[in-house]
């Protein structure tokens, strides 16, 4: 529904809410081009401060046995110079790159780490050191030491590209697509392979469109066989990550639940009182389901349907089981803002919900809701929705339908949001504000309200989540409510909790926690309710249903 309510469990019968759906396809990786070939030695060092007859030697064994190939003997020379001396740019260079190019990563790390101190000002020796350590998975480090040899020399060849590669192992695409927008390249082949990256951190973004249009030129005019099967490679992956994506996908949830005020309907307690407190045991079934009318790599057209059933096992509560039918149509369009390029998803969806109680029509709702979220960098996401909804309270009774308690309504709800997340995008703090107005038929329901809301989540390592959000709703009634005859004020206070556990394959636990908190200027508004479930979800038409992020149809 368009407002928080009574009953955070079901209070939306339609899911989505007008939500924005994450535009983000699955990661796509650079690797990295044998950018640095194997240079000759200088016969003699400039750091040698004279001529050194044995050191002369070991230079021409190692020159050598590098243009043989024989990388052992060459590893063995490199280390017998650098033993000698130790300012030995050359062969520190050479070796550092050798051991990259033959897999040994943590080698070299070792290496530029015992002999950096004395080239702590060379720009390429650090750049060096940084994609070692990129390549040795120390993605932080990496980054550290890349942007110290770009201060080092701004003009450094190739050190933007790499920049741009450790930001997107690190998982920052908006600033792996900001390092890679300039930068001098060592050749034709490395400015190709920067083109690359870039458009990897934008399919990252979910900028497909663009992303494919990069990888097509390149492709088309490649500066080597590598480049030419690694810009087919990814457009291949786009294309299967788009053609893959099944059409119909969603979930279902079982769940058994204790609620010890199973009176307080979802929505009408903004309305009217709850009719009684009657705590019981009892059941909760829902499905999320949804249906690709299109899906092309910038705009989606999203049919759904989510059935809701509720059924308590206690006689009293029995006759508070809800039916809800939610029904909607939803459009997405990704791409880029006219200013900064930030990365945005634009929405609009129209949606009609249903609620019956114990069989017995209730509610009806329909309405729309027109939603923006943008990207500001790789940690800040601010979000705003318009939404719009007419309540219809079906059989008030007579008497009921034009009086001053007739609870029809129009309602009228503008939320912004902003939320935080950490480099590993594993914690997520959010914080938001909506002004609420509602103007009903009835004058005793015409009101103001103020939703302040935060909430905080949490991925696991063993792809487990966590999350915890809080609310608090104010309502400031516009008229003296007709039967009281005072004016009435609401404050509301809505926590709920919940751990999503992957059980098999597409299959997760679940434990949700609701707290509902109602104090009202009129007494018989005033309650709070407790409900605490556990039960079993079902995710279906999934391209990976062990990727975190495409487990939560129904959170």
């Amino acid at each position: 529904m368009a407002q928080a309510t009574g009953a955070p469990i079901e209070e939306n019968l339609s899911p989505q809410n007008g939500g924005i759906p994450s535009p983000f396809p699955p990661r796509f990786v650079p690797q990295g081009p044998a950018l640095i070939p194997l240079p000759p030695l200088d016969q003699e060092s400039p750091a040698a401060p004279a001529p050194n007859r044995e050191l002369d030697r070991i230079e021409s064994l190692a020159v050598a046995a590098l243009q043989r190939e024989d990388w052992k003997a060459a590893e063995k020379y490199l280390n017998q110079i650098l033993a000698q001396n130790p300012t030995h740019r050359d062969a520190l260079k050479v070796l550092a790159n050798m051991l990259r190019s033959r897999e040994r990563p943590a080698d070299a790390v070792k290496l530029l780490q015992q002999y950096h101190a004395h080239f702590s000002d060379d720009a390429e020796i650090t750049m060096i050191y940084g994609r070692a350590l990129l390549e040795n998975q120390e993605t932080d480090a990496a980054i550290r030491s890349l942007l110290a040899a770009e201060r080092i020399d701004p003009k450094l060849d190739d050190v933007r590209f790499f920049l741009g590669a450790a930001y997107l192992q690190a998982e920052l695409p908006m600033k792996a697509w900001s390092a890679v927008q300039q930068g001098e390249n060592s050749s034709a082949e490395a400015s190709q392979y920067q083109l690359l990256t870039e458009a990897t951190a934008l399919a990252q973004l979910g900028q497909l469109r663009q992303a494919d249009t990069i990888f097509f030129e390149v492709f088309s005019n490649p500066q080597s066989q590598a480049v030419a099967e690694m810009a087919e490679n990814y457009r291949h992956e786009i294309k299967e990550a788009m053609l893959e994506t099944p059409r119909f996908f969603g979930a279902v949830k079982l769940m058994q639940r204790y609620d010890d005020n199973a009176g307080v309907i979802p929505t009408s307690n903004l309305f009217n009182a709850p009719p009684m407190t009657v705590p019981s045991f009892g059941g909760l079934l829902s499905a999320d389901l949804n249906y690709y009318l299109l899906h092309t790599y910038q705009t989606n057209v999203v049919a759904g349907y989510a059935p809701l059933a509720t059924h308590y096992y206690r006689d009293l509560a029995s006759q508070f089981d809800l039916i809800g039918h939610s029904g909607y149509l939803s459009m997405t369009n990704i791409g880029l803002t006219p200013w900064r390029d930030r990365p945005y998803v634009a929405a609009i969806r129209t949606e009609f919900d249903r609620l019956d109680i114990n069989t017995s029509p209730y509610l009806q709702r329909w309405g729309g809701s027109v939603a923006l979220s943008i990207k500001e960098n790789d940690i800040v996401t601010n979000s705003a929705v318009l939404q719009l909804s007419n309540f219809d309270f079906l059989g008030l009774g007579p008497g009921i339908e034009g009086s001053p308690s007739d609870a029809d309504s129009f309602s009228c709800q503008a939320a912004f949001s902003r939320q935080w997340q950490t480099w590993r995008r594993n914690l997520k703090c959010r914080i938001g504000y909506a002004y609420n107005r509602n103007e009903s038929q009835g004058s005793d329901f015409d009101y103001n309200g103020h939703i302040a809301s935060c909430g905080l989540s949490y991925d696991f390592e063993d792809e487990s989540y966590a999350a915890v959000d809080l609310q608090y709703f104010y309502r400031h009634y516009d008229h003296v409510q007709t039967i009281s005859g005072i004016t009435r004020e609401d404050s509301e206070i809505l926590l709920g909790a919940s751990y999503v556990r992957p059980l098999w394959r597409e299959f997760d636990l679940l434990l949700t926690y609701a707290y509902d908190l109602n104090d009202s200027d009129l007494v018989s508004n005033t309650y709070d309710r407790n409900v605490i479930e556990i039960g079993i979800q079902w995710n279906f038409g999934q391209n990976d249903p062990n990727e975190p992020s495409q487990r939560r149809w129904l959170r």
